[in-house]
């Protein structure tokens, strides 16, 4: 941790270079202003296990993940918020427990998976020995106990198990004078402490540390100071290392840093650092790098110390044209390095060796930085030209020449083209015509420039935009809308032999016909076809076979077609490969061509290209790799992945506006553009390409677009279950590379929703809306700018739980009760039909019965009758034929009353049967009718009804019909056997049945004969049996029959 000095101005957006440093780095700045920095004054670092970069400010600390920031500030109402906003210091746990020190709010200590703290501090109520002071310095030494630098006058031992605090004071060996607890801590491997204070330098011995650790009574560190390190340029020292020569340097805000001699260390100083370091607790403040040390510097910016001469240089740093100076480095586990500042946030410095910059900054005497032409001196440097005429860049001696020999048009006007042939250079100017400046063997020029234009050669106009000599040595000269000519000897020309000229424009008949009169560029394919990319009308081919023009081929745009070239204003041609060919366009990006399938694909900014304002097109040193100029910075594209990486100012390019005309290859493979601000000369083939996958996490989950709040970090988060209607989600993730973090990519994919993965560029968040229930897996994978993908990335569980309605339980048990109610329902039919059956066949029974019955009653009474008839008809015809009158007579009269007999017989029958249903009281009053018209049976015998029932009795008519004739048959077996004078016929009830008693107060003649013929007791039976009763008789006091049935 280290102790913020003074207010001092930091923020970078672009690096100048001195000529004397031994490096350079690019800048990416990061404030309030463009990730959502609490505050713009930072004053610590630190990089945490899981990725994220931890940044202190003076209102708060933030997480940053390369794209913004998650800000926590302290609550009042929350006791598990931070304790302060103003932070002095983070320390990053080895169990990844981030230890936060604050001004007034003590220490705290943040778990990143339940993203709460807790708090150590002064207290009024509580001795915990914490002092009412600024943390200065917490640290964690080589045995795992934490130190802590409390305000200037306490140092000492922090437990946390305790909360307790237990400070010592450090006191000079010689002169016994207190010294101030150090803002920064080298610790030796022999357990000694070298701390740098406001009191200047000093050395704790391993046996003061170790009696102050085992004795809780011991009070006093001795200190061992660094004499000449204590006087008033060296005090207010805020940072200590020991480099990799073993040698002690310090930073102080007066004297910047300083290395401290050996002569001035004791022989105990020198026995702990030959003990070796084990530690550093100053936030790794400074950076080696081979023979330097990398510090920072109030008025220059990055200074950069060579550790054996002590020889400084410089790195000025600033944003647009103001000076500021950085606080201090932070060198991050992972290699990055990083600065920040007082008042404008922090920075991410990128090493940069395969990109110089030459502009004005870098060279003065470049003149203007508006670069339209580049070409080649090889071996010697770069011809540029633009708006001030031709210049020459001296890479060895690393400046610019004029010459000022050279006409005034070559100097002082603006150029379009430049073009190297054997002995010389040809120059187009803008309104001057054609030059060419003969180039001696030192590559300078020598001797008079001669000059081409309408009044004195084969030039159509002043309008030229492009001159080019081919393999062949043909020289192409194409104009500003007066199409193309060609000199097949430019020898000739300059010996002023005759030249035979060829014209092509799009006007004129014949085969010379091009596509467009505005050149913009003239370039020779791998086969010597020569192209021609014309501002109006796109692409222009001239097939050449030995020294013939063959077919002239024409690429235009075609709105309708998407097998096109993407725009008809051509800037470049590319020939890749065999089968690809690469199309620059001013406002349609890039387009590739493969001739044998003639196919035409497109790419621009949705594909991740920089600006669809296109200018040069040039090769790697990959062959796999192409480079594209445009208006926002250079675009490197990997061609078999169609990744793009851009380039911009941060990375140390001229501007992020490019021209046309202004690219070059040198013949080390190198390649050169150039813009509104200077050139770059990359060496590709040393470009640094991150090839580290990154670490991908889960930044945020929102419900409803609220954030999703849980007792659980979105970072640690393995499964999310939610009720259904909570469904609608969102995800907000982060690819922790730092190394142009705004050009990482993602993809995700939410499995049982997402057939294929979803490209999302750089957009860092997916939305879900309306998730149905159900288990899915949410899925994020990434790539680093350089397009290096963690094809595993993270993954998270998503459960949607179902209502109740649709739960498995439910549809069970709703399968169960239907499978249930459907067996219950077939059965209920079954059983239906069953009853059915049943039924029709107890009512064809009953229909059987009743035929029985009929038959036996007509049997039985009717027949009988009728057959005792038929029997005295064929006695009355005897007698008549014995003319028997009287005895035939009196057989008539027995006969008609038989007859009648029948008649009541049947009509009681048929009585019965006609009644559906006949209540008792009904039945009763048709029985007394009966007897009374059965004059014998009135004469007699006295019938008596008695009735003993309260509820009504009801009776069908087989009831009826029944019952009627069991007492019809008793009363008839009365008259004839028991010569009684009374017959008692009793109806009473008796839980649902009924019984019927008939009594008579004769005596039963047994003459040998049944009753009725033997038939009238076993009809009664047949007939109680029809009823479901039962019938017995009983003799002993007169004859009596009851009949008991269930009604």
């Amino acid at each position: 941790m280290v102790r913020v000095i003074g207010f001092i101005v930091f923020g970078v957006l672009w690096a100048g270079l001195a000529n004397s440093q031994p490096y350079h780095f690019s800048v990416t700045q990061y404030n309030a202003q463009n990730i959502g920095l609490s505050h713009n004054t930072v004053t610590n670092l630190a990089l945490d296990k899981s990725g994220f970069l931890w940044v202190g400010t003076i209102d708060g600390l933030n997480r940053f993940d390369g794209k913004s920031v998650k800000t926590y500030r302290h609550n009042s109402s929350d006791s598990t918020s931070i304790s302060d906003n103003f932070i002095h210091g983070i320390l990053v746990d080895d169990d990844g427990t981030i230890w936060v020190g604050t001004r007034d709010g003590g220490i705290n200590k943040f778990n990143p998976r339940t993203e709460k703290f807790a708090r150590y501090q002064y207290s009024e109520k509580i001795r915990n020995g914490f002092p009412s002071a600024p943390i200065y310095l917490f640290m964690k030494d080589r045995e795992g106990a934490f130190w802590a630098s409390i305000g200037a006058q306490a140092f000492g031992l922090f437990d946390p198990d305790k909360g307790s605090f237990r400070g010592v004071e450090i006191k000079d060996k010689k002169t016994g004078i207190e010294l101030y607890s150090p803002n920064a801590v080298v610790e030796f491997k022999d357990g000694s402490f070298l701390g740098a204070s406001f009191t200047g330098l000093y050395h704790i011995p391993s046996e003061e540390v170790e009696a102050y650790k085992s004795n809780p009574q011991k009070r006093v560190l001795t200190a061992e100071r660094v004499d000449q390190f204590k006087g008033e340029n060296v005090q207010n020292l805020s940072r200590v290392i020991v480099d990799e020569l073993n040698q002690i340097w310090v930073y102080s805000q007066n004297s910047g840093n300083q290395k401290v001699p050996k002569e001035l260390l004791s022989e105990s100083i020198i026995q702990s650092l030959e003990s070796g370091m084990a530690s550093e607790h100053n936030q790794q403040l400074y950076v080696e790098k081979e023979e330097y040390l990398i510090g920072t510097s109030e008025e220059k910016g990055l200074q950069f110390i060579n550790k054996n001469t002590g020889e400084r240089s410089y790195q000025e740093l600033k944003t647009g044209s103001k000076d500021f100076s950085p606080t201090a480095l932070y060198h991050d586990p992972q290699g990055g390095i990083w600065s920040y500042s007082w008042g404008q946030g922090f920075v991410r410095l990128e090493e940069q060796t395969a990109i110089k910059l030459v502009n004005e900054d870098t060279n003065p005497e470049m003149g203007a930085p508006f670069i339209l032409a580049l070409e080649e001196e090889q071996g010697k440097g770069i011809w540029f030209a633009g708006a001030e005429g031709i210049r020459f860049w001296n890479e060895e001696a690393v400046n610019t020449e004029r010459f000022q020999g050279l006409p005034k048009e070559l100097i002082e006007n603006q150029i379009w083209s430049l073009e190297r042939s054997e002995n010389g250079l040809w120059v187009v100017t803008v309104t001057n015509g054609l030059f060419y400046i003969p180039i001696n063997g030192e590559g300078k020029p020598e001797g008079s420039a001669r000059n081409f234009n309408p009044e004195n050669s084969f030039i159509n106009s002043y309008l030229i935009h492009q001159v080019f000599i081919d393999s062949r040595g043909w020289m192409w000269v194409g104009y500003e809308g007066d199409g193309l000519q060609l000199v097949k000897n430019p020898v000739g020309l300059l010996e002023n032999e005759p030249v035979n000229v060829t014209h092509f424009n799009s006007n004129t008949g014949g085969e010379n016909v091009i596509g467009g009169e505005k050149i913009r560029r003239i370039y020779e394919d791998r086969d010597g076809g020569i192209w021609l990319a014309t501002m109006e009308n796109g692409f222009t081919k001239i097939e050449v076979q030995e020294g013939q023009f063959g077919r002239i081929s024409v690429f235009r745009h075609d709105p309708s077609n998407s097998n096109s070239v993407s725009f008809n204003d051509g800037r470049s041609i590319y020939h890749q490969n065999d089968s690809t060919f690469w199309f620059a366009t001013y406002g349609g990006g890039i387009t590739r061509w493969n001739p044998i399938k003639n196919e035409f694909r497109r790419f621009g900014t949705e594909q991740g290209l920089s600006n669809n304002s296109t200018y040069g097109i040039l090769p790697d040193v990959d062959p796999d790799f192409i480079w594209i100029s445009t208006n926002n910075g250079l675009a490197r594209l990997h061609t078999p992945t169609l990744s793009f990486t851009a380039f911009t100012e941060e990375d140390g390019i001229q501007n992020k506006e490019f021209n046309t005309g202004a690219y070059l290859r040198l013949s080390d493979e190198r390649v050169v553009f150039g813009g509104i601000g200077g050139f770059n000369i990359l060496d590709t083939e040393e470009l640094t390409t991150n090839k580290k996958e990154p670490v991908v996490q889960l930044t945020g989950i929102r419900l409803f677009n609220e954030p999703y709040n849980t007792d659980t970090s979105s970072v640690f988060e393995k499964e999310l279950i939610l009720p259904y209607n909570k469904n609608f989600l969102s995800f907000e993730f982060a690819a922790l590379d730092y190394e142009k973090p705004q050009q990482n990519k993602y993809a995700y994919k939410m499995v049982g929703v997402d057939e294929q993965w979803v490209e999302a560029g750089n957009r860092t968040f997916a939305d879900y809306p309306n998730l149905e229930p159900g288990e899915y897996n949410f899925r994020v994978k990434a790539a680093n700018s350089y397009g290096v993908w963690n094809e595993e990335g993270i993954q998270l569980a998503v459960n949607i739980t179902p209502p109740w309605w649709q739960t498995w339980w439910f549809r069970s048990l709703s399968g169960l009760t239907g499978l249930v109610l459907l067996v219950v329902g077939i059965r209920h039919i079954s059983q239906r039909r069953l009853r059915e059956q049943i039924r029709k066949m107890e009512v064809e029974n009953r229909l059987r019965n009743e035929r029985e019955r009929i038959s036996r009653d007509l049997h039985d009474h009717v027949g009988a009758q009728l057959a005792n008839i038929i029997s005295g008809l064929t006695l009355i015809e005897k007698y008549n034929e014995k003319k028997n009158t009287a005895r035939s007579a009196e057989l008539m009269n027995s006969l008609r009353g038989d007859a009648n007999v029948t008649i009541k017989q049947l009509r009681e029958t048929i009585w019965a049967l006609n009644q559906n249903s006949l209540d008792l009281e009904g039945f009763v009053d048709h029985l007394k009718k009966y007897f009374k018209s059965q004059s014998a049976l009135c004469d007699e015998l006295q019938v008596h009804y008695h009735q003993e029932v309260e509820d009504k009795v009801t009776l069908s008519s087989t009831q009826a019909l029944n019952v009627f004739r069991i007492i019809q048959e008793a009363a008839q077996n009365t008259l004839k056997y028991a010569g009684a004078e009374n017959l008692d016929i009793h109806f009473s009830r008796n839980n649902g049945s009924l019984k019927v008693c008939i009594k008579d107060d004769g005596t039963f003649k047994e003459n040998g004969q049944a009753l009725n013929g033997g038939y009238g007791l076993g009809n009664m039976r047949k007939r109680a049996e029809e009823l479901g009763g039962t019938l017995d008789m009983d003799k002993k006091n007169g004859t009596e029959i009851k009949l008991s049935f269930n009604l």
